[in-house]
């Protein structure tokens, strides 16, 4: 009798073990299980935020850099949230200042998330020479960050600048030069474009080649080319004023 019952607590004992080993590897699946989902359902994905300067002919102007620009023009600036296909997934709130030899201009606006958005931020009626312009666009959030240029005037008859004109089928290169005092070399980037080889200047250049204008004081020069089926579309750019080092780049829009 008294062996019967040994037994028998001895097979309570082992179902016991084997009960609380059971509620272990249940309970420890269990919070597993909790752990990795709310893991995955509580991850932060990285906020991507975007914030470019352009102005109506589709320049870019970016942060510590000078521009030249006629007297007399006007230019207003755009701040976009988007570029090259990328949007800000959160809301952008900024704030534009435009310092000269009046009082700062000063507004604000908001781009917002998921959408490609482009607002006027900031404009100058009438540059005047002989006054800096200092532009500057603030973000305010969800993160900081600053785009400041400034914008120097220069007379009309001084100045040496040059157009930009994509017409389908070639692109059209407008050079005028000023009172140089000289001549100048001014070099073109026009990248896999086919120059004008009836034109005296653009004869000798070759596609994918950067070729020089040896331009005399107030000239101008017009020189097309050929896209040969390409299908890119190029910035236009309008009197856009170049100094010394003298350049000129096509980019593709």
């Amino acid at each position: 009798m008294m062996n019967s019952v040994k037994k028998t607590n001895k097979l309570l004992l082992i179902c016991l073990i084997i009960v609380i080993c059971v509620l272990a590897s249940l309970t420890a699946y269990v919070m597993a299980k909790y752990y990795n989902e709310t893991g995955t359902n509580n991850t932060v994905n990285s906020v991507n935020m975007l914030v470019v300067c352009k102005d109506s002919n589709g320049k870019y102007y970016e942060n510590g850099k000078i521009y030249y620009a006629l007297e007399g023009n006007s230019l207003d600036f755009y701040v976009h949230n988007n570029d090259q296909g990328i949007i800000s997934n959160a809301n952008i709130e900024y704030e534009t200042r435009v310092e000269s030899d009046t009082s700062p201009i000063i507004q604000s606006g908001t781009l917002n998330k998921d959408v490609a958005e482009s607002q006027l931020g900031a404009s100058i009626p009438s540059l005047k020479n002989g006054v800096i312009y200092t532009v500057t666009i603030s973000v305010q959030k969800p993160y900081t960050e600053t785009i400041s240029f400034t914008v120097m005037p220069v007379k009309d008859e001084l100045a040496t600048y040059y157009n930009l004109k994509d017409n389908g089928e070639y692109v059209q290169l407008d050079l005028f030069v000023g009172n140089t005092g000289g001549n100048i070399d001014v070099t073109v980037d026009f990248g896999g474009l086919s120059p004008d080889s009836l034109n005296a200047v653009s004869s000798s250049w070759e596609k994918g080649t950067p070729g020089v204008i040896t331009a005399t004081p107030n000239t101008h020069y017009t020189i097309y080319f050929f896209k040969n089926g390409d299908t890119s579309v190029y910035n236009s750019v309008s009197e856009e004023v170049i100094t010394a080092p003298y350049s000129i780049t096509f980019d593709v829009a």
